[in-house]
């Protein structure tokens, strides 16, 4: 029995599935809707955050939380020249407390008998500072001249810039301005649903209409608040005017004569936007950001595609529907030197990832005019035209050597080169049409649907659209006239 051979073509990067959405793209990167029956990329997913963790430490905290945390690990600190995390150091402390003369003998023989002692007795009662450490760039806080701390999980101080009261008013105002806009959208739904006793026109709301607008919201004080400032005729509070200025802000000298070591770079800069230090010394630790856990639905039947599990420490998914384990795999195994205007024999492998036999048929892409072209075919392609079938996966079959498969099949030699367990070659002639440049062709992969829906007796044929890059056409032929 000849051998299944895969080649330096069978790379995600040569076989490319057309999406729901005609896109083309890596069957690794798609996932398959089982109750569509489609495939999906990214494009076609929404994407829902299921919790917030630090990568660090994995703590998990609710979104609320992450969002007043600003998306940052209360515990975990990062170094501000690599991004590295950063870890504790304990020391002793070596300014000890002056003797004190006054004791009595009594007293003066227990420190000696306690200054005898050696072990983890001696350490607890010894003094202790901690600082932070790099291991990576081996950076620590006292490169700044920050304090070292008492306790291990100190609270480390952080950067304070100028126009923080500015932010933060800038926030309140943007704020109310969203509560005002939100108000006034439920006072137009409530408006054309009031009854005749209602007077929202005449600028007074009487108690009924307030408890009715509250009730429809989740944040009833800060909702409530607006409701009131619109009904009176109140604005949000003026967050104040910025004045533009032409003139440019002066370069202070120390940075004009400070070396290259002592500036910091552009990534340590971004790091903290609200003051952007431009020497080292100025920088601080910094809170480690949050990691996400999404989740992945359909856009057109709302299922889930993709759903991890919520522990952080955790790898595994509830519901993981990648394309590759749903749909048959096509793999460039040989393809002959390519010449222009010639055809060529080419061997094609399809892997079958269900645990239950496939029937599946290749025919060409017949091409629209009228729809634009994602993938341009530059040759011509002339699959089997007789439908096969594909083997069920089974592990222990990749070590059976015989050819028990081959004659329960009864594979034609002239479309079949070989089967091994659940992988089938068949043969593919292609003819190129240009004379130079790379040779594309798409073809339309149609399996049996009723191997992924068991029990619907209603499943129907998938179809998928694979676009094949062959290679390069040789130079060296000679172009049939």
């Amino acid at each position: 029995m000849a051998t299944i051979g895969i080649g330096p073509l069978a790379s995600g990067a040569h076989v490319l599935y057309s999406c729901s959405c005609k896109e083309p793209g890596e069957l690794e990167r798609m996932y398959f809707c089982r109750h569509c029956l489609k495939l999906r990329c990214i494009d076609c997913v929404s994407n829902e955050v299921e919790s917030f963790f630090c990568p660090t430490c994995l703590e998990s905290m609710p979104s609320a939380e992450a969002r007043q945390k600003k998306n940052r690990c209360s515990n975990c600190l990062e170094c501000p020249l690599c991004t590295n995390t950063l870890s504790v150091v304990g020391t002793i402390n070596d300014e000890a407390a002056p003797p004190d003369k006054s004791k009595d003998a009594n007293n003066q023989q227990k420190h000696d008998s306690d200054a005898t002692k050696t072990g983890p007795e001696q350490d607890d009662t010894t003094d202790k500072l901690f600082y932070l450490s790099c291991g990576f760039c081996r950076w620590t806080s006292r490169d700044i001249g920050l304090p070292d701390q008492q306790q291990s999980s100190g609270e480390w101080p952080e950067i304070e810039f100028e126009n923080a009261n500015k932010v933060n008013d800038l926030i309140e105002y943007y704020r109310d301005i969203e509560q005002l806009e939100r108000a006034e959208k439920d006072m137009k739904i409530h408006k054309r649903r009031r009854s005749t006793y209602m007077s929202i026109g005449t600028g007074k709301i009487t108690s009924f209409q307030r408890r009715s607008l509250l009730s429809r919201t989740s944040n009833v004080a800060a909702v409530g608040q607006a409701h009131f400032q619109l009904a009176t005729g109140q604005k949000a509070k003026d967050a104040g005017v910025s004045q533009a200025t032409e003139d440019p802000v002066p370069v202070s000298k120390d940075v004009l004569e400070a070396t290259t070591e002592e500036l910091t770079g552009l990534i340590q800069r971004l790091q903290f936007p609200n003051c952007q230090p431009s020497k080292v010394k100025h920088l601080m630790p910094n809170r480690k950001h949050l990691l996400a856990k999404r989740s992945q639905r359909c856009k057109e039947c709302e299922h889930n595609l993709c759903k991890p599990e919520f522990n952080p420490s955790s790898i595994k998914f509830k519901i993981q529907l990648v394309a590759w384990q749903y749909t048959p795999r096509i793999i460039i195994s040989q393809v002959p030197e390519l010449s222009f205007n010639q055809e060529i024999k080419v061997t094609l492998t399809v892997i079958n990832p269900l645990d239950s036999n496939v029937k599946f048929s290749l025919s060409p892409l017949v091409l629209d005019e009228e729809e634009p072209v994602q993938f341009t075919q530059t040759a011509e392609i002339i699959p089997p035209d007789k439908e096969l079938i594909l083997s069920a996966k089974d592990d222990s079959a990749e070590f059976d050597y015989s050819e028990t498969a081959a004659s329960t099949f009864n594979d034609d030699p002239r479309i079949v080169q070989a089967r091994r367990a659940n992988r089938l070659s068949i043969y593919c002639r292609i003819i190129p049409k240009k004379a130079v440049g790379p040779v594309k062709c798409s073809i339309i992969l149609k399996y049996d649907g009723k191997s992924i829906k068991k029990g619907d007796s209603d499943a129907t044929w998938i179809e998928h659209v694979v676009h094949l890059n062959l290679g390069v056409v040789s130079t060296n032929h000679k172009q049939i006239t």
